[in-house]
């Protein structure tokens, strides 16, 4: 999933015409990506996967609440 939705992001930011940060957005994602043994050109995400267990309605409305809120 990582995967795909990086390249499908990275895909959007260049092909769009408009959008004035493109060379900054593409620049901070390759810096990230030439310390990473991982990448051969970018790094979207972060490496590291911690599982969280989601064990009731208020956890599910936190995590939501964090990946609906959140600016990055």
């Amino acid at each position: 999933m990582k995967k795909y939705t990086s390249e499908q992001l990275i895909k959007a930011i260049l092909e769009n015409p408009k959008e004035g940060r493109k060379e900054w957005m593409i620049d901070i994602i390759s810096k990230a990506g030439e310390s990473n043994s991982n990448n051969k050109q970018h790094q979207f995400f972060s490496q590291d996967n911690r599982p969280i267990e989601i064990y009731s309605n208020p956890v599910i409305d936190q995590k939501l609440d964090y990946l609906h809120n959140n600016p990055v």
